[in-house]
């Protein structure tokens, strides 16, 4: 995934839209791929999934 935010960056890039752009997309990435690892079912898994299912909330 290609960032095309100045650098250097600084604390305050933090609250930039095009920051808050790039942090939701690689958070669905993430979250993609680590619903696919856990598809195989186990405890750890399922508590992860309803933890993030509920970070919103």
């Amino acid at each position: 995934m290609a960032i095309e935010l100045p650098r250097p960056r600084t604390p305050e890039m933090l609250t930039l839209q095009g920051y808050l752009h790039y942090k939701e997309e690689a958070m669905e990435v993430l979250h993609a791929e680590a619903v696919k690892a856990f598809a195989g079912g186990s405890k750890a898994a399922a508590d992860f999934l309803e933890a993030y299912a509920a970070r919103d909330q």
